[in-house]
């Protein structure tokens, strides 16, 4: 699932539909009990940024650097987790349902 491509667009009208779409995404994650969320992305990117702002806007997290990725990956891009563990579902977020 590519989630964070729409996470990505530009302009406020877009911003708010992102959040939207995040927080029912960020909902789904805690209903089904997930671990954490992976992604990949070139460190530091624009994207990168971007996905990690919405990450600590959403669940306070910082996403966390793993193993390199295969070979038919970009060798730019790195994976990174979102680790869920130990998250609560209500407390401090912008966002009401953490």
């Amino acid at each position: 699932m590519f989630i964070w491509q729409v996470a990505a667009s530009e302009g406020r009208q877009r911003d708010n539909a992102s959040l939207a779409l995040l927080t029912e995404f960020r909902k789904t994650v805690f209903d089904l009990a997930f671990d954490s969320v992976q992604f990949s992305s070139i460190p530091n990117s624009p994207v990168y940024r971007l996905i990690r702002r919405y990450a600590w806007k959403l669940a306070s997290l910082v996403p966390e650097t793993l193993n390199a990725l295969p070979s038919a990956v970009n060798d730019k891009e790195s994976e990174f987790r979102l680790n869920l563990r130990g998250i609560r579902r209500s407390g401090g977020s912008q966002v009401a349902n953490r």
